[in-house]
Order: structure tokens, then sequence, then C-alpha cells
């Protein structure tokens, strides 16, 4: 996946150096015109290292928030993916598309083929048993081949 990193550790010393060198300019510069407080020392040694700190720590999270979007976004287009194959058969009324939302069990076979696609096949979950899950007069078993032939489609494209 494409997903950024966090930066080195020499962004983060670059960044206490330069907060470090600002505030000691402002302070020298206080100093020589003579309004220079020994608070001002105070602001040169703590606030660069809180900067530093601060600015790892933001960052830190909104890695941790970037990484779980990416894992709900690949479920998403899993499921935009089946979506807009049977929006292209057009075997599928808009109300057919409400009741296969609203059917527990149909979504639980979502959620099996999403688990297959990213575990792979196993005893427990098979495609073959995705096949078998429903009456084959019903909308479930209908909308069945759009969700099989996509989740074979992504196991062949892993074993390339």
């Amino acid at each position: 996946m494409n997903q950024k990193r966090l930066k080195s550790w020499k962004y983060y010393v670059i960044l206490y150096a330069l907060a470090f060198l600002a505030l000691g300019a402002v302070a020298l510069y206080k100093h020589f015109a003579g309004t220079y407080v020994p608070g001002d020392l105070w602001n040169v040694l703590i606030f660069p290292p809180l900067l530093a700190v601060m600015m790892f720590l933001s960052d830190l999270m909104m890695q941790k928030l970037a990484d779980k979007k990416g894992k709900k976004d690949f479920e998403g287009k899993y499921l935009d993916a089946i979506a807009e194959k049977m929006r292209a058969a057009n075997l599928f009324l808009i109300e057919d598309f409400r009741r296969l939302k609203e059917s527990v069990r149909f979504q639980e076979v979502l959620k099996y083929g999403f688990y297959i696609t990213q575990h792979g096949e196993s005893e427990k979950f098979s495609v073959a048993r995705l096949e078998k899950r429903f009456d084959t007069r019903s909308l479930e078993a209908k909308a069945m081949p759009f969700v099989i032939a996509h989740v074979r489609e992504i196991l062949a494209e892993k074993q390339k």
C-alpha cells in the first residue's frame, strides 16, 4: 500500500534546533534591547523540546488514523466493485439493492467473501460454501454470482 510513514528522527532534531535558534535569537535580542527577563531563558529551554515532542505525537496519531482509514477503504472498494458489477448487469432494481442491504444473511456472505479475499480460502471459509448459502429462487441467490466472481477475481490476482 502507498501509505505515508512517520518522518525520520532527523526531522525532529532539525525542528528542535530551529526552534531553539529562533527562541535563542529572540532572547539575545531582548538582552541587547534591555528588556530581557529570566523567564525568557525558560522559554528557550522548554519550548523547543516540547514543540518537537508535540509534533512527533501529532504525526504518530495522524498515521494511526490514516492506517485505520486505509483498512476501511479497502473493504469499501470491495463492496463498491461488487455493486458496480451488479448495476452494470441491469438485473436489479433500486428496491432489490435496498433488500440486499437489509438482508443479514447476505451481509454475512459479503463479509465472508471479504475475509476470503484477505486471508485466502480455508476449511471454514471457501468459495464453494458461499455458493450453497441461499435458495436458488431468492434475491440473494441472484446476487451471489457477482460476489463469487469478484472474490475469485481477487484470489486469481493474488496468485499471480
